[in-house]
């Protein structure tokens, strides 16, 4: 109900505004969309502590996802002089995944990726097809974070402070809520980084729907139709940091 009348008026559909007003608009909708993203991520965690999260388990190409993803993500990484690439040696892979909640973990990485290069670097993601499993990449040019943090920045509410500096801001649960779904997945996600090296982050998938255990799985709704890529950018990324 917020969010709707705002981007109404980013877009002068209710009437002429100064260009002004609509930064300052535009402001208050990036502000309303991470406030929701976090209002989100909250409840998520919420259902995964009390194993109430379900999972809507379809087939996708993560190929075709993940290029789709990068193409998105680019306007964004372009204002800030960042270059972004996506390699993949196959050319489909498919794979048994509730793609909604693996774009929540894939986003998350990338919007770090982003944060912590600065102008100038490079964020690349590949997909590497391991036969039955499937591992993505993310890796940065960024500042990087001490090699003994590569653990603990996936427990809740901790944040990488690099000489102190906290002008990179974060609430310290995004890496937690990807964890979880990762490894509700039956998947599992690690980092390897060092200060001033940049960071990479790796996600490992089943590719199969034989491993998913019936107490996991969502039966009462309909499945997300198998398709290429996810076509509608995501507002969570499209709007971003």
């Amino acid at each position: 109900m917020m969010l709707a009348p705002l981007e109404l008026m980013v877009d002068g559909q209710l009437g002429t505004i100064s260009e002004a007003q609509r930064s300052t608009l535009a402001s208050i909708q990036r502000s309303g969309i991470k406030l929701l993203r976090l209002i989100g991520d909250l409840l998520d965690l919420s259902k995964l502590e009390e194993s109430r999260l379900r999972l809507r388990v379809d087939e996708h190409d993560l190929v075709a996802y993940l290029r789709s993803l990068v193409a998105q993500a680019e306007p964004l990484t372009q204002r800030k002089a960042l270059e972004i690439r996506f390699s993949s040696a196959v050319e489909r892979c498919d794979v048994w995944c509730d793609i909604e909640r693996m774009e929540r973990v894939f986003i998350n990485l990338l919007s770090n990726a982003t944060k912590f290069t600065p102008a100038r670097g490079k964020v690349l993601l590949s997909l590497h097809d391991e036969g039955s499993s499937v591992r993505v990449e993310v890796k940065d040019t960024g500042i990087g974070f001490p090699a003994d943090m590569a653990e603990r920045i996936f427990q809740r509410f901790v944040q990488v402070d690099m000489a102190g500096n906290r002008k990179f801001g974060g609430t310290g649960i995004g890496l937690a809520l990807a964890e979880e779904l990762v490894e509700l997945h039956g998947g599992s996600i690690w980092a390897e980084s060092e200060v001033g090296e940049g960071a990479t982050f790796h996600v490992r998938i089943l590719k199969d729907r034989e491993h998913y255990g019936a107490e996991v799985l969502d039966r009462r709704g309909p499945h997300i139709e198998r398709s290429g890529a996810i076509g509608s950018p995501t507002a969570v990324w499209r709007n971003g940091n």
